[in-house]
């Protein structure tokens, strides 16, 4: 088994200072080894590793190796959200997987014995299931626009015409039978406004230098992430925690 169990971030005492502002834009400029490659060539990866590990507790993460303290340097550069959204999975995960589900054994050395998948592998899915969000426009990423501002700008969109026929419904639909319709089709607004009608035009250049048009909804761009996440960690030699 893995050593050290669920732990919680450093208090404000202890954080040692905040990362450096370049390393953070090297962090939202594309591919992960891309960002790895310049932030070490640039001189802020020991720097910034150190910072990680403090604020973070990584030593007490034992399954972690250089490469993998690396890769989650790079993800909190890029959004410290989306990294402490990864360390919560991944002790979440660890308390439900060693507790006992029959006699004498929990979840981890039943998934060991029966899919020969070991406990360090499991947690270092857990931990880096988002890791491909760094190849994700951050504006993407990190947009903060309520669900009821989205919302409002379906229904102004519908009614213009630019996104008939998504909910099956008649051009002279209600706001209330589009409501009723997203509800029916489990949909949030996000799956279906277009990133071009809630991004500014300087957000949705940083889209587009990404390589996608604007008409992608931000759910289809955010969801990209996953195919990256299976990518980053393959190339990364961790072929089955890709998968």
């Amino acid at each position: 088994m893995v050593e050290g169990g669920p732990r919680i971030i450093r208090s404000a005492e202890s954080v040692p200072d905040g990362p450096d502002s370049r390393a953070v834009e090297i962090a939202g400029e594309g591919k992960y080894v891309d960002i790895l490659e310049t932030v070490r060539k640039e001189g802020f990866l020991e720097k910034e590793m150190n910072r990680v590990r403090e604020e973070y507790g990584l030593d007490e993460l034992s399954f972690l190796n250089d490469a993998d303290r690396e890769m989650f340097t790079v993800l909190d550069l890029y959004d410290p959200v989306t990294a402490k959204h990864c360390l919560r999975t991944y002790e979440i995960a660890r308390e439900k997987m060693e507790k006992e589900v029959i006699p004498g054994e929990s979840l981890a050395q039943l998934l060991e014995k029966n899919e020969s998948i070991t406990p360090e592998q499991f947690y270092r899915a857990c931990l880096f299931h988002d890791i491909g969000k760094v190849e994700v426009p951050r504006v993407v990423i990190q947009h903060r626009m309520s669900e009821g501002h989205m919302l409002e700008c379906m229904h102004h969109l519908y009614h213009e015409g630019k996104i008939l026929g998504t909910l099956g419904l008649a051009p002279s639909a209600s706001d209330t039978e589009i409501d009723d319709a997203l509800k029916e089709h489990s949909l949030r607004s996000i799956d279906i406004v277009p990133a071009r009608e809630v991004l500014s035009p300087e957000e949705l250049a940083e889209v587009q230098h990404f390589g996608y048009s604007g008409d992608e909804t931000l759910m289809d761009i955010i969801k990209t992430h996953e195919v990256f996440s299976g990518e980053i960690l393959k190339n990364a030699g961790y072929t089955l925690e890709s998968k």
